[in-house]
């Protein structure tokens, strides 16, 4: 699995290995991706540990700290679109 940064890649659905920076655009297109899949899981990286959550929950604000607090979100393992990991 090779990482990327989504907003360097508008074109490509969210996929497993993909490293989202807090950015609009970054924001975007995790928003456009639980439209399309609520489903849809993330990793959030913090100093401590790794917690997986639903992306859902994370837009939803009760767990969206400023990312410059060191955190660092990522699609988990088995979400996303298929045939791009």
């Amino acid at each position: 699995m090779a990482v990327w940064i989504a907003h360097d890649h508008p074109e490509r659905p969210l996929a497993y290995g993909a490293w989202l920076c807090g950015c609009r655009f970054c924001d975007l297109a995790l928003h456009a991706a639980v439209l399309a899949d609520p489903s849809l899981r993330v990793v959030v990286k913090t100093r401590t540990g790794r917690l997986g959550l639903a992306a859902r929950v994370w837009l939803s604000g009760a767990m969206h700290p400023s990312l410059s607090d060191g955190y660092e979100v990522f699609v988990a393992p088995g979400s996303g679109a298929r045939g791009f990991e």
